[in-house]
């Protein structure tokens, strides 16, 4: 069984967020395990200069790369990353498991991003949209599109 792993800065702070996020993987359980470990960003003052988010980008760096398993698919969630359909990112599920990795790893930033460090490591750079969305929100939308996945790969109604 494919392993899930999301790793992000922040908290659910919103309970319907939380909810729906908790009913998509409750859903996702019937194909992958899902872990999820959530990450404490660096504090930055209200207008910080660019100096200080590089520096909390590196401190944040620091703490997610260890936690990135070397044997994995990595793939950061960055505005700039590659767009793709909901059956594209099916296909990827399926070519990774092909290529015989065991799990994928998504990792979303703080409110600033990623590092540059943390996007080498990856094996993708994703982006849902040049929109930017609230942790939470995106949080139920990534893991509503991890399901429409397995359900498109797996041929169920779900997806139409």
């Amino acid at each position: 069984m494919l392993n899930i792993t999301y790793l992000y800065f922040g908290q659910q702070k919103d309970e319907y967020f939380r909810k729906g996020m908790d009913e998509y993987i409750k859903r996702i359980g019937k194909y992958a395990k899902f872990n999820e470990k959530v990450l404490k960003p660096e504090n930055l003052p209200d207008n910080p200069t660019q100096s200080e988010i590089n520096a909390a980008l590196e401190k944040e760096s620091r703490t997610v790369l260890p936690l990135m398993s070397k044997s994995a698919y990595k793939i950061s969630m960055c505005v700039e990353g590659k767009s793709m359909s909901s059956e594209g990112f099916a296909g990827l599920f399926e070519k990774v498991m092909n290529e015989g990795k065991s799990e994928i790893v998504f990792i979303v930033g703080s409110s600033h991003g990623l590092s540059e460090k943390v996007k080498k490591e990856s094996d993708l750079c994703l982006s849902f949209s040049p929109m930017t969305f609230a942790h939470g929100l995106f949080s139920v939308m990534l893991c509503e599109q991890i399901y429409r996945a397995f359900t498109i790969n797996a041929g169920e109604k779900y997806h139409k």
